[in-house]
């Protein structure tokens, strides 16, 4: 019993308490069936939860646990679990869509008979630490595949790296290339490290670039031990020079990827040697599991009885709570059933979150929660096909695509077989960017490839209209502008404006990286006689910045909000919006309806709304002070503007509006 190899399970949850718990579900049905074996787990938090810790403690009465959680540095996670593997390759099993029990209980069980801990386990991610003999995979699973690398496209191309080069460069300011150093390692370290191809003597570097947001690989072709150029400060100094003399002959393309280059080397990130890797196709083995056929077409059946049939509108969403998106598609609703009463709509919202705006919506509109349904059983793949067969099996005359993953993979790779007797329409808003300044929207991630399906896209504002057809080749017939609708409000008089002595700043959104919250706080710490009140829920990976909300004297954090009616907008002088990226925000509508002067980020479709007539746009920080300041000392003024874009508003964005544009648009 003694001489039992112990199966050492390195866990890395992704995505929360919902999948955790399924997850120890899963090896907890195989861990029954292998007796005597032990088990080590070494879990860490890659999202911090109050009711993780809950399961753990719960689970951990019958398996022992070693868990690692903090969720203000998860970069001390990721580094502690790496190094708490013995073997000198990790056997990594990632929970960010094992829930598919079937196939997951069958490779734990294979891989505790192997008796070797150098295994690998995944369902939707690509990042492999290991020479593993076996590779296993769902028989559904279409994002991994050996034989088929997207290298423009890291998200669907393996990479293989050894334990050795993490050690020699754990997750830091530094080795993330100064980006995000919480996102994780196979985004910051691996992209920015050595991104290996699993084809023999091939190396390859591939770098992002926050600027503008492009992704390059530097093909390939480095000498086995030679270091990289790109993580060698005094080799780049060296042929600085001579790579300025290279980049006056190359493609607009090449230039730019050389300058990145040259820009990038000056963080000096170390000095790292690539690894030799084998050629890894002809010693994989791929063990395909079967699916639950009969789950899937339970869980079809079932759902296909709760939306009938003769369906006119099938909208597919990712969620029903507060954000642009969904007051958009709110708005599309209720303009809808005024032109066509009787037509049937039917919403698919895909997160596994409760839907905590679906009574916002009219009650003759169904709603179902998909992922809520299809998520306790089904992987990503699987879920995806069930979708898959309701569209062509409901064949709804409308399928409406808004902010869904699953749709919008299901138009890239199977449109056509909806497009038969469908009509598609999607709605798109601004282009969305990760933490590293990557592209991740799908005007540029999916519609190129599937446009020509798409029957009308929706948008909010002219610069992202004028963006899709200038830059992407799309059609302007496809594309309708259709300006967001405000429902007028009776103002509310300033019941404290004579008590009212200090110059007050409103300031309300969801709290995260695309809202640029660091500026709210470098703008209060200068001016120190404002007083900041910041309203918002405050968004996954940024709970640590509950602390500095509090930090400052003249910076109030008052918590939630339940739109902007609830918010004491009378008692402010000016509505601060300094968002990285942003479509039209409605949030803008709103505070521009009551009055307020708005200082706002000069990004997306915000010009169309904001300019010099109608307040004030800003490209740096300069900006906003001077703005600041202006409408202090300065108040007529800024009164002005706020009268113009209040006539504005009340002849592009009323109800009446909308209704025309919309009815124009669909018939």
């Amino acid at each position: 019993m003694g001489n039992k190899k112990s199966l050492r399970i390195a866990l890395w949850v992704h995505s929360g308490a919902f999948q955790l718990k399924a997850t120890l579900n899963s090896i907890s049905a195989a861990l029954d069936e292998l007796s005597g074996t032990p088990v080590q787990i070494c879990v860490f938090l890659n999202r911090f939860c109050q009711i993780t810790p809950r399961i753990l403690k719960t689970w951990s009465q019958a398996h022992k646990i070693i868990y690692y959680s903090d969720a203000h540095l998860r970069s001390k996670i990721v580094n502690k679990t790496i190094k708490s593997t013995a073997e000198d390759f990790l056997f990594l099993l990632s929970s960010d869509d094992l829930i598919s029990k079937n196939w997951l209980k069958l490779a734990i069980l294979n891989s505790a008979k192997a008796k070797t801990n150098n295994e690998i386990l995944h369902s939707d991610q690509i990042y492999f630490w290991g020479k593993s003999k076996s590779f296993y995979r769902n028989p559904h699973q279409s994002d991994i595949s050996l034989n088929r690398l997207l290298w423009r496209n890291f998200w669907t191309g393996p990479v293989f790296l050894s334990r050795t080069l993490f050690l020699k460069c754990p997750i830091s300011k530094i080795s993330a290339g100064f980006s995000d150093p919480w996102w994780t390692w196979s985004c910051d370290l691996i992209s920015r490290g050595g991104t290996h191809r699993p084809i023999a003597e091939t190396y390859s570097f591939q770098h992002s670039d926050s600027q503008d947001a492009k992704t390059f690989l530097i093909e390939p072709e480095l000498r086995v031990g030679q270091p990289s150029v790109l993580f060698n400060k005094k080799s780049i100094v060296q042929e600085k020079s001579k790579m300025k003399r290279v980049v006056l002959r190359k493609s607009s393309e090449e230039k730019r990827t050389l300058q990145n280059i040259l820009d990038w080397g000056q963080t000096g990130a170390g000095d790292y040697r690539f690894e030799k890797i084998d050629n890894l196709y002809g010693t994989f083995k791929q063990i395909n599991f079967p699916a639950d056929e009969s789950k899937m077409s339970e869980l079809f059946f079932s759902i296909k009885a709760q939306i009938g049939d003769a369906v006119d509108y099938l909208i597919v969403m990712h969620q029903l709570r507060r954000g642009g998106s969904e007051l958009a598609a709110l708005h599309h609703i209720n303009a809808l059933r005024k032109i066509r009463p009787r037509c049937r709509i039917v919403i698919l919202t895909t997160a596994l979150a409760d839907q905590d705006w679906s009574e916002r919506f009219p009650k003759d509109v169904q709603i179902l929660n998909f992922g809520r349904i299809a998520g306790q059983f089904l992987d990503r793949p699987q879920q995806r096909q069930l979708m898959l067969q309701l569209f062509t099996h409901v064949k709804p005359k409308v399928l409406h695509v808004i902010y869904a993953w699953n749709a919008w993979d299901i138009l890239r790779d199977a449109g056509a077989a909806i497009r038969n007797h469908t009509k598609i329409y999607v709605s798109l808003y601004c282009l969305d960017y990760d933490q590293s300044g990557r592209v991740t929207s799908y005007a540029h991630t999916h519609l190129p490839h599937c446009a020509h399906h798409i029957d009308l896209i929706f948008s909010d504002n002219k610069p992202f209209v004028k963006h899709l057809h200038d830059q992407l080749g799309i059609q302007n017939s496809k594309v309708t502008f259709l300006p967001t609708s405000v429902v007028p409000r009776e103002l509310l008089p300033d019941n404290n404006s004579s008590s009212k002595k200090t110059f007050r700043v409103l300031w309300a959104s969801r709290i995260c990286w695309q809202k640029n919250i660091q500026l709210v706080f470098d703008l209060a710490r200068i001016l120190k006689d404002f007083e900041f009140h910041m309203y918002g829920e405050i968004s996954e990976n940024f709970e640590n910045l509950y602390e500095q909300l509090h930090s400052l004297p003249n910076l109030k954090y008052f918590g939630t909000f339940d739109g902007f009616e609830s918010l004491p907008y009378q008692q402010y002088d000016v509505y601060l919006h300094t968002s990285r990226w942003d479509g039209t925000p409605n949030i803008l509508l709103e505070a521009g309806q009551k009055g307020l002067p708005i200082i706002t980020s000069a990004v997306g479709g915000i010009p169309d709304l904001i300019n010099d007539k109608t307040g004030y746009l800003a490209n740096t920080r300069s900006d906003y002070l001077k703005h600041l300041i202006s409408v202090f000392s300065r108040p007529e003024a800024a009164h002005k503007k706020s009268q113009a874009l209040q006539k504005l508003i009340q002849a592009r964005h009323s109800e009446a509006a909308y209704l025309c544009n919309l009815r124009e648009a669909i018939t």
